[in-house]
């Protein structure tokens, strides 16, 4: 949402480090949905059809990076 408190970690997440992701990472698909009054969440698919999802709701940016890289970790072990 683009003016909700609970999704201000997601737009800060997005002006700050996805440039840094997408950089290091220029073959992630990314896609980012805005929607009003809808709670921010980040959606991971992996192989086998196995996705994996977490709430962003009031996260600071540094915090929704930290989520991100949890989701991928838990797909390696």
């Amino acid at each position: 949402c683009l003016t909700s408190d609970s999704s201000s970690g997601v737009r800060d997440f997005i002006a700050r480090h996805y440039p840094r992701v997408k950089q290091t990472n220029p073959d992630l698909p990314v896609l980012v949905r805005e929607a009003t009054g809808i709670e921010p969440k980040v959606w991971a698919r992996f192989e086998y059809g196995r996705e994996s999802n977490a709430s962003l709701a009031g996260l600071n940016g540094d915090q929704v990076l930290q989520q991100i890289q949890d989701i991928l970790k838990s797909d390696k072990s």
